[in-house]
């Protein structure tokens, strides 16, 4: 790679992409790496302010900004992704299927910590359609040489991929309506139409429903008993303060299942609660999710549906984005609310 003036560039081919920006207009590259330079060619480059270029002299042995950005990105994508080069020198990752887009934060990490790497993602836990661009990776360098681009590629080799999609498993779901007033006729019930909404977004249904008071021993017998008919998610809705008719904790509790955290970093939805009946995960929801379009139940959802088991210390880090803006007209999960860092480890720099 050579530089030169332009007006000495005739016939030579360029080592590098050239944009040319219209502010609000255009902005696109107009000159492409490896383009033969014309006569016609030099009053452009020059109105785009480019007195000089830099210019392929033939025995190029480092790799192009373009096949090295390539390169790590079809190395750091999983299953479900697909790796195109676009203008500019950016990478796009794009979803080959619809799922659950998910970042593995330490690799990711460790890419972007070293210096010649820039990879930015979509948060984790997003649902996304065919062809959504995920990710962006480049490199900053325009060249970058073998020996380089091996040591990056080490990160992958060594701690696997940085970005997947996954599939939601096609789970059995149990819903538990625990309230006396609804049991009784006093008042109509409101959660089994949300939590079918809810469902509906990820393309599953609730299998089995049933209405009980509020009775722990109750409670406790029927989550025994959906998960003896093969519920893969049992979800129970009613109290869960500390009222003494709130017995839908207790409840929990009674049927064996253990407790993960009872109370989430989160509001709306501090009250939730999630344990797990070997291994079986058991959901209190609480009342106050009938009021607000999202809140911890969002959050919380999208890790059981792809089958992670979250501890206390997953859940207890997140508090970092927990309390919904509340906005008039409501994005999520186009917004903050949910999307903290969480529990990670410091990543090591790469020489």
């Amino acid at each position: 790679m050579k530089r030169i003036k332009v007006k000495d560039a005739m016939g030579k081919k360029l080592a590098h992409d050239i944009t040319k920006i219209i502010p609000g207009k255009f902005k696109d590259a107009v000159f492409k790496h490896g383009q033969t330079i014309g006569e016609e060619d030099v009053d452009e480059l020059l109105n785009l302010g480019e007195d000089e270029v830099f210019i392929l002299e033939g025995n190029e042995e480092d790799i192009h900004e373009d096949d090295a950005g390539l390169i790590i990105a079809q190395k750091a994508s999983g299953d479900g992704l697909k790796a195109v080069n676009k203008n500019e020198a950016w990478i796009d990752v794009v979803a080959v299927e619809p799922g659950m887009f998910k970042v593995e934060k330490n690799v990711l990490n460790m890419l972007n910590m070293i210096d010649e790497v820039i990879f930015a993602t979509l948060p984790s836990y997003v649902m996304v359609e065919k062809n959504r661009t995920v990710a962006k990776v480049k490199i900053r360098p325009l060249y970058i040489s073998k020996e380089k681009l091996g040591s990056i590629l080490q990160v992958t080799k060594k701690h696997g991929k940085a970005i997947h999609i996954q599939k939601i498993n096609n789970l059995k779901i149990g819903l538990i309506i625990a309230s006396t007033e609804v049991f009784n006729g006093r008042i109509k019930d409101g959660f089994h139409d949300l939590i079918k909404s809810k469902m509906d977004e990820y393309g599953l249904e609730v299998d089995e429903k049933i209405i009980l008071p509020d009775n722990a021993e109750k409670i406790s017998d029927e989550i025994i008993n959906f998960k003896n008919n093969g519920m893969d998610l049992i979800l129970v809705t009613g109290g869960m303060s500390v009222d003494p008719c709130d017995t839908t904790p207790e409840g929990i509790e009674k049927s064996g299942a253990k407790t993960v955290s009872y109370g989430m970093p989160f509001s709306p939805g501090a009250m939730l609660m999630l344990a797990y009946l070997d291994s079986t995960p058991v959901i209190g929801i609480p009342s106050g999710v009938l009021f607000r379009k999202r809140s911890s139940f969002d959050v919380i959802l999208p890790h059981i549906l792809i089958g992670e088991k979250l501890n206390k210390e997953d859940i207890r880090s997140l508090g970092e984005g927990g309390l919904c803006w509340n906005c008039r007209e409501c994005h999520f999960p186009v917004c903050t609310f949910g999307k903290q860092e969480g529990r990670r480890d410091v990543p090591v720099p790469i020489k």
